[in-house]
C-alpha cells in the first residue's frame, strides 16, 4: 500500500423503503467503477440495524484518481439517479494511510 492512495468513505442515508433502490444503483456504480484504472477498491456495506445507512469504502491509486472517477459518466449519472431518494448530501471523509 503506498502513502499517496487516497482512501474515501461516504455515508449515504436513504428515505424510507429506498434502501432496496439505492443498493441497485451502487451495484451498477460500484461494477463500472472498479473497472477504472486508478481504483483499488470500490465497495459498500450496509448498517445491520438500519437498512437505509450505506457507508461507501473506496481506495484509490491518488487524488487526481478520485477527481478523474467524479467525472465519470457513470458516477454522474449514479448522482442522479440517486439525488430523489437520498435523505441529504452524502457525507465524505478523504483520507490518507498515516500508519
Amino acid at each position: 500500500m503506498s502513502r499517496e492512495e487516497t482512501f474515501l468513505t461516504a455515508t449515504i442515508r436513504t428515505k424510507p423503503g429506498k434502501a432496496s433502490q439505492a443498493l441497485s444503483i451502487l451495484d451498477e456504480l460500484a461494477a463500472a467503477s472498479r473497472l477504472e484504472s486508478g481504483c483499488r477498491a470500490y465497495n459498500f456495506h450496509q448498517a445491520v440495524d438500519e437498512p437505509g445507512v450505506i457507508m461507501a469504502w473506496e481506495i484509490w491509486e491518488n487524488d487526481a484518481a478520485l477527481e478523474a472517477h467524479f467525472e465519470t459518466a457513470h458516477f454522474q449519472s449514479a448522482l442522479a439517479a440517486l439525488e430523489e431518494i437520498l435523505e441529504d448530501t452524502p457525507q465524505l471523509c478523504r483520507m490518507r494511510r498515516v500508519i
